[in-house]
C-alpha cells in the first residue's frame, strides 16, 4: 500500500448558504475518488464551491440502494494503489445518520488512515439549539411510518424521557406535518418538542415548545422541508 492512501470524511452543505470549512477547500485537490450516496448530488456540491474543480478527473462510487451496500471491492482497489478517497453525505456529516459508516469501518479493517474534516451536522446543530438535554440523548433515525407503530414507539420512550434523555428523530419531509400532528395527539402535554427545520437557510426555524403549546401552532411551514425532531422534558 502506498503512503497516500487515506479516507477523508467531508461534510457537505446543509443549504446553499452553508459554506465549506477552509480545510475542505484546501484538501479537495488531493482527492482522487469520492464515495457518495448519489453521484449527482456530490458533483453538484463540488461545482457549487469550485466551478473550476476537475470533477471529470475524479472517480465516483455510489451507494447501491437495492443491495444497501457501497462497492467496497473497487474502493479497496483504489486504496491499494495509493489513492486518497473522500466520503461525502447527501447533506451534512458523513457516517452520522448516514450509511457511510460502512465505508469508515472498511477503511479501519484495511488499515487506511481516516481523517475527519470540520463541517456542519443537522442533528447536532438542532440539539445545540433545542434547550433539551445535550448530555444524554438517543438518536432513532426515521419515525415509524405506520401510525400504530409510531404510537407504540413513542409509548416505549416514556421511561427514558422521564429520566432526562432527549429522543431525536428525523422524518421524510413530505410526512413532517402528519408526524408532528401524531406527536401532538400522542405525547403528554407537558413534554417538550423541539423542531429544527431548514437549518442554515434564510427560512430556518428552531422552535421548542410544550406539546400543549404546539397545539396552537400552524405547522404548515414544515411541509416538504428538512427537519429534525427532539422530544424531552
Amino acid at each position: 500500500m502506498k503512503k497516500n492512501a487515506a479516507l477523508l470524511l467531508i461534510p457537505t452543505a446543509l443549504s446553499p448558504e452553508d459554506e465549506p470549512h477552509p480545510m475542505v477547500r484546501l484538501l479537495l485537490p488531493e482527492i482522487d475518488f469520492f464515495i457518495c450516496e448519489r453521484i449527482r448530488t456530490t458533483r453538484r456540491w463540488l461545482r457549487s464551491i469550485d466551478p473550476d474543480y476537475d470533477i471529470d478527473g475524479r472517480i465516483f462510487f455510489e451507494y447501491d440502494k437495492h443491495s444497501q451496500r457501497f462497492p467496497l471491492a473497487p474502493i479497496r482497489k483504489e486504496w491499494m494503489s495509493g489513492k486518497t478517497g473522500a466520503l461525502t453525505s447527501e447533506a451534512g456529516t458523513p457516517a452520522v445518520a448516514d450509511p457511510g459508516y460502512e465505508v469508515v469501518a472498511h477503511a479501519h479493517r484495511e488499515g487506511i488512515p481516516v481523517k475527519p474534516l470540520p463541517g456542519n451536522n443537522a442533528i447536532i446543530l438542532g440539539l445545540m439549539s433545542s434547550g433539551l438535554n445535550g448530555n444524554q440523548f438517543t438518536y432513532h433515525g426515521y419515525f415509524p411510518i405506520q401510525p400504530s407503530e409510531l404510537k407504540k414507539k413513542l409509548n416505549a420512550l416514556h421511561p427514558a424521557i422521564r429520566n432526562g434523555y432527549t429522543q431525536i428523530f428525523i422524518e421524510t419531509p413530505y410526512r413532517n406535518q402528519r408526524t408532528i400532528q401524531m406527536l401532538i395527539q400522542t405525547l403528554p402535554p407537558d413534554y417538550r418538542l423541539s423542531v429544527s427545520s431548514d437549518l442554515l437557510s434564510p427560512s430556518m426555524k428552531i422552535r421548542t415548545l410544550t406539546i400543549q403549546e404546539w397545539k396552537n401552532i400552524d405547522t404548515r411551514y414544515l411541509h416538504k422541508v428538512p427537519a429534525v425532531f427532539y422530544i424531552g422534558r
